[in-house]
């Protein structure tokens, strides 16, 4: 090969890696889908910014899409509305099956949150951010942290954010929490129960109780606890097969008062839940129930059928660290029988007459009072004399 051969060449070559620079440096400046082929689609206004420089836009038909801060497009304009959440992710609705749905995307068009929900709605403390979804199809609420993952491990009937508490509602209460940078932490539960027909709350604030608790422990044992409580007052032992138990240490109302014809549990004045020691030395709790109860009973004394109202005081207690181990330990009540009126002395009759006496009324306190009062007055006024005698002696 001469000179002029090799200098041909070696031009040639210079002239090759020019044009292979240049035509990449032209594809890496063109968006991907002009690169590939696509029409760029037209960008009729920009939505919103995030930190990485990338923008939410709208093309000419009114659908959304998202620009990388180089102006091409990642996430192409298929979606109704779009709003960025942080970690390459956008919360994104879509018309399916008639109906819009929310759920959420990445930026390569994944779907990370299924589209099942009417809405999907953020939340903001100073420290922390969240989100609360309802689902289309039955109203149930889904509460994400920042990253999208579920914060509890339930639905809620209902969920609201509101003066800086996340307040959650299901079926079996209401329950308060604060936010911290760290998610939420429940602050008070308000539960509900109901036994043969009386409704009943329990507020719980205490917070090593709501830490050591879940939620669903908390409506479980509430719910055991009614059962419980009808079990009690009728007696139906087939109840506690609703009830987890590995004893069935569960005591009925007065089972050994034969006098007594039925019991009704007309409401309940009082019940709140605690920590209890159990019997073998381990640890669990205890929900405490003052019960109303009106008891109807046969008077051996004259045979007649009488009734009685009175609290009766019942103590439920459970152990378990969740809601699959959680077991109830014993039921049972803290009397045997109920506080029977005394009953009334025999009539009296005179014997000549054959009449009936009138029992004797005993003297008022009053009266007994105004005796004593003078009796005072003579012990002093006789006091002086007496100390006048020993000084004669």
């Amino acid at each position: 090969m001469n000179k002029r051969t090799k200098l041909i060449v070696s031009l040639l070559f210079i002239v090759i890696i020019i044009l292979a620079a240049a035509v990449t440096r032209f594809y890496s400046s063109v968006p991907d889908e002009v690169s590939g082929g696509v029409n760029q689609p037209e960008v009729a206004r920009r939505l919103a910014s995030d930190s990485e420089g990338n923008d939410i836009f709208e093309d000419s038909s009114g659908l959304c899409g998202v620009l990388d801060s180089r102006d091409r497009v990642i996430v192409a304009p298929d979606w109704l509305e779009l709003s960025f959440a942080g970690d390459n992710t956008c919360i994104a609705s879509k018309r399916i099956g008639g109906r819009v749905l929310f759920g959420c995307i990445d930026f390569e068009g994944n779907v990370t949150v299924p589209f099942v929900y009417s809405s999907i709605t953020p939340h903001q403390t100073s420290d922390f951010t969240f989100y609360i979804a309802e689902a289309a199809a039955d109203g149930q609420f889904v509460v994400y942290d920042g990253s999208f993952t579920p914060m509890f491990r339930q639905s809620w009937t209902g969920a609201k954010f509101t003066d800086g508490k996340l307040i959650l509602v299901d079926k079996g209460g209401i329950f308060t929490y604060g936010i911290t940078k760290n998610g939420a932490l429940c602050e008070r539960a308000k539960l509900s129960g109901e036994s043969l027909g009386c409704a009943y709350t329990m507020e719980v604030t205490s917070q090593i109780i709501l830490q050591k608790l879940s939620t669903q422990m908390l409506e479980k044992m509430m719910s055991d606890t009614g059962v419980f409580l009808e079990f009690a007052y009728t007696g139906k032992e087939d109840l506690l097969r609703q009830i987890n138990s590995a004893t069935r240490a569960f005591q009925q109302l007065y089972p050994d008062d034969h006098k007594i014809l039925e019991k009704e549990l007309r409401g309940i004045n009082e019940i709140y839940i605690s920590n209890a020691r159990l019997e073998g030395g381990g640890t669990g709790f205890a929900i405490s129930v003052k019960a109303d109860t009106e008891i109807t009973y046969s008077d051996e004394t004259d045979g007649k059928t009488k009734k009685l109202r009175e609290e009766c005081t019942a103590k439920v207690t459970f152990t378990g660290s969740n809601i699959n181990d959680l077991t109830a330990v014993s039921g049972g009540f803290s009397k045997q029988s109920p506080d029977y009126p005394k009953p009334e002395p025999p009539p009296e009759y005179d014997p000549e007459t054959g009449e009936l006496m009138t029992p004797s009324v005993p003297e008022e306190v009053p009266e007994q009072q105004e005796m004593a009062a003078p009796r005072e007055d003579v012990f002093y006024q006789e006091e002086p004399a007496m100390q006048t005698e020993i000084d004669a002696e």
